[in-house]
Formats: structure tokens, sequence, C-alpha cells
């Protein structure tokens, strides 16, 4: 019996290694396969495809053929260049940040696309400087002085990084929710279930 998961791959698979061991070693006639994917859209067509009989990302504007389970919240924080003035700001709003040029992740990634709506209402004319492959390399690019962004808790490198400004923002934004992911009406295998239950 053969259980496919497909997990973010920043965060959520370093929480789920230790699971998996222990899911595997109690369930050795099981072979358990976790594969990380960059983009939360990839996971979801996976799961819709049934290449993947379950997925690990957001839970956030599902769509209809997909149920998701939210096991987990994180924080969002704002990043920004060391001496940048949103770091000096004492209380930050979304419009301040939209003032500000903005590094984001892929276009294809479900948050990046949700905090782009976001920013844009309060500037139309939002400036997105970099369109990085992935959170580690968006904290790069801030880093290097291409923009500010936002960070899910998820990524948990960059709050090592003290070379940014790094900022809980969930006040004024929203927590990032992940969870399990699976397709409506689909068979969950034996295998499956018990690596939901276990997580």
């Amino acid at each position: 019996m053969k259980l496919s998961a497909k997990a973010l791959s920043e965060g959520l698979p370093g929480r789920m290694c230790s699971t998996v061991r222990v899911f595997i070693s109690a369930h050795w006639w099981k072979t358990a396969l976790v594969n990380s994917r960059p983009l939360s859209t990839r996971i979801r067509s996976m799961v819709l495809s049934g290449e993947a009989g379950l997925g690990v990302g957001s839970v956030e504007n599902l769509p209809e053929k997909i149920l998701g389970r939210e096991l987990w919240q994180f924080d969002r924080y704002i990043i920004t260049p060391l001496g940048h003035p949103l770091s000096k700001k004492k209380q930050m709003t979304n419009h301040d940040i939209a003032r500000y040029p903005i590094v984001m992740p892929d276009k294809g990634d479900i948050s990046c696309q949700a905090l782009d709506r976001k920013l844009r209402t309060h500037n139309p004319n939002l400036r997105v400087t970099v369109e990085a492959g992935n959170w580690e390399v968006v904290a790069k690019y801030v880093e290097l002085g291409f923009g500010v962004s936002v960070l899910p808790g998820i990524c948990e490198n960059a709050k090592d990084n003290d070379r940014i400004y790094l900022r809980p923002s969930s006040d004024i934004l929203w927590y990032s929710r992940y969870g399990i992911l699976l397709k409506k009406g689909k068979y969950v295998s034996p295998a499956a279930r018990a690596l939901i239950k276990s997580l």
C-alpha cells in the first residue's frame, strides 16, 4: 500500500519529517512518499488530478473540489532591509507597506496573489520590483535592498537572518492557515487516513 503526499517546500516538510518517520516505523508495510513542491497551486493541481492522495498546504481560497482541514496557523511578518523607514515606525498600516517597492514570490503562489490584491487596494500602482522563486529568495532580495515583503511564519530561516528587519504583522494582514488538502469524493486510502490522524 503506497501513500503519496505533497507538501510545501518551506517550513511544513520539516515539521512533517518527525511525524512521517514515526508513521513509517508504525506502519512499516506501507510506503510513504513525501514530495516537496514550491507552489501551493501545484499541490492543489496534483490533489485534483489524483497524482497525490493528499496535500499539505494553504487552506485559504480553496477550489470547490478540494476539502481543507486546518491544522496550523502562522503569523505573517513584514520584512525590510535594515534601516528602512518602515522599520522605524511604531505603528504600521497596509497603506504604509503599499507605498514602497515590493518583492513578491512567484505569481502562482496563493499567498502572493492574496497579498497583491490587498496591497493594490491601498496603491493601485503598486510597484513589484522582483518576482522571486520562493520565500527564501524573497528574503534575500529584501536583504539586498530591492524592496519590502511579507513572509508567512512557516519560513523559519528568515527569522534567523540578522541582515533584515522582521516584524509580526498579522494584526494588519491575516494569519496563514495550513492543513490537509483532499479531493472531494475521492477514496482516502487507509495509509492516508493513518497519516492524517497522526498529524
